[in-house]
């Protein structure tokens, strides 16, 4: 029975750095888009704003 036990070394372990890539790419993938969208509406705001534009 000795010859039997499994240390924690010799399990299989969770593929961290590939979860942690994955996670990053979806999150970039869904967060990047949003926040140039968000940013090309300000700065053409503040430019309509700037040249004299009315709310």
């Amino acid at each position: 029975m000795a010859g039997r036990y499994v240390t924690p070394t010799d399990r299989p372990q969770w593929p961290v750095r590939k979860l942690v890539g994955w996670a990053s790419l979806i999150l970039v993938s869904w967060v990047l888009p949003f926040a140039c969208g968000f940013a090309a509406v300000y700065v053409l705001g503040r430019m309509y704003f700037a040249a004299g534009g009315s709310w």
